[in-house]
């Protein structure tokens, strides 16, 4: 008998019962040196080690008392309908940008042959011009003949945080940044929608929106209040946006203010959470340099569906401390020496996973924030991440919450 999912999301660091995950594959050994950039990674993560990783941290969750559940078998439970199938890959071309016809019928044949789980993982992992039979004589084709890929694969896609986010019992379905990135939302659609694990849950589906929003610059400080960096990778129209549907639409929402933290828009700071997540009731962990430069601004409801805003003036942690009502300490990455400071926030070290209030997981490497966070109490559990920390996140990027108690 399948257990149910009901999403319950109204914190941070409440007992973690479940999340979604998605151990990398095929897709990370289909990076090139030439395809490196516009696919959002500085370098070729070793797979098998990688996936060595991953194991250790999804066993450690299941350890803690976390139930794991992986993108790719809920995916390829729903593709065994035919007509679901039919649909997503319809769709799933459309946000890849096939638009010649020719093409889409060459990767349609291809792909009927496949089972639900082979199918899964050839979206994922994309499908090279070779695999097809098909072949374009045209002048543009000629001009692009150096790239091997029909569809490009979505190495990005064990950054389980991104695509959509989960926040009360509602789902946000997430306009990606980057053409790269674009179709990892779809997959989160379509395992809400159609797997028979999820039930009764609102849902806001932005994936064909203009303005980008990215899981990675939503925290959940409390079931009243949003966190929401507005970043590289999120924009602030697409915050309006979040906000007037919450505010004004008509999904019942416990939602009444949105703290929203304009952060530097660069690739080392790319969301929120690479700058600030809380590990417990009353602690955060951040990195000292970049918060301080944040400007922090409250949304609320205005008169005539209009949203109010204004600007939060004091340190980060006297504007926690208002937002959550007790007096909030944060801790420095890299113990706010400056060089490690740096090193360390470029693999992750305050892109911590709470399982529960004072219990977080976090990378190995991070050593002198891991040591600050132990030393004030908290329990941390260092997973390895030589090869996963070369996409540029961490625990918190790796893992979308279903539920917390």
């Amino acid at each position: 008998m399948q257990t149910s999912i009901s999403l319950n999301i109204n914190s941070e660091i409440n007992p973690l019962k479940s999340v979604l995950l998605h151990r990398p594959g095929q897709e990370l050994e289909n990076l090139t040196p030439s395809t490196l950039h516009e696919l959002l990674f500085d370098d070729i993560p070793f797979l098998e080690v990688a996936q060595e990783e991953h194991d250790f941290f999804a066993n450690k969750l299941r350890e803690l008392g976390t139930t794991v559940y992986y993108l790719e078998d809920l995916m390829s439970d729903i593709l065994a309908d035919v007509d679901i199938r039919q649909t997503f890959i319809d769709e799933f071309l459309a946000i890849a940008s096939v638009r010649q016809q020719t093409l889409k019928t060459a990767i349609v044949d291809y792909l009927s042959s496949l089972s639900p789980r082979e199918l899964t993982n050839k979206l994922i992992a994309g499908i090279t011009k070779d695999e097809l039979n098909y072949k374009d004589t045209s002048f543009s084709a000629h001009i692009n003949r150096d790239r091997l890929f029909a569809t490009a694969p979505l190495p990005n896609l064990y950054f389980m945080r991104d695509p959509a986010t989960v926040f009360g019992a509602t789902a946000n379905f997430n306009h990606m940044f980057s053409d790269a990135r674009r179709c990892e939302s779809l997959f989160c659609q379509y395992i809400f929608t159609y797997h028979s694990r999820f039930k009764t849950y609102n849902s806001y589906n932005w994936i064909e929106g203009q303005h980008s929003i990215e899981g990675g610059d939503v925290l959940v400080l409390n079931k009243h209040t949003l966190a929401i960096g507005i970043s590289e990778r999120t924009r602030a129209q697409a915050v309006e946006k979040l906000a007037a549907s919450i505010f004004f639409g008509e999904q019942e929402q416990n939602i009444k203010k949105i703290i929203a933290f304009h952060i530097p828009s660069t690739r080392a700071f790319m969301h929120l959470d690479t700058i600030l997540t809380q590990v417990d009731v009353d602690k955060f962990a951040v990195h000292p340099g970049i918060v301080e430069q944040t400007q922090v601004y409250q949304l609320t409801p205005g008169n005539n569906k209009k949203l109010q805003y204004h600007q939060l003036s004091g340190s980060i942690d006297d504007i926690l401390s208002r937002i959550l009502e007790c007096n909030v300490t944060t801790f420095k990455c890299g113990g706010g020496d400056v060089l490690s400071s740096r090193r360390e926030q470029w693999s992750d070290g305050v892109n911590t996973l709470a399982v529960r209030p004072g219990e977080v997981l976090v990378y190995r490497r991070n050593k002198i924030t891991n040591q600050v966070l132990q030393d004030n109490g908290i329990i941390v559990h260092a997973i390895p991440c030589s090869e996963l920390s070369r996409g540029r996140g961490g625990p918190r990027c790796m893992s979308m919450p279903l539920e917390r108690g």
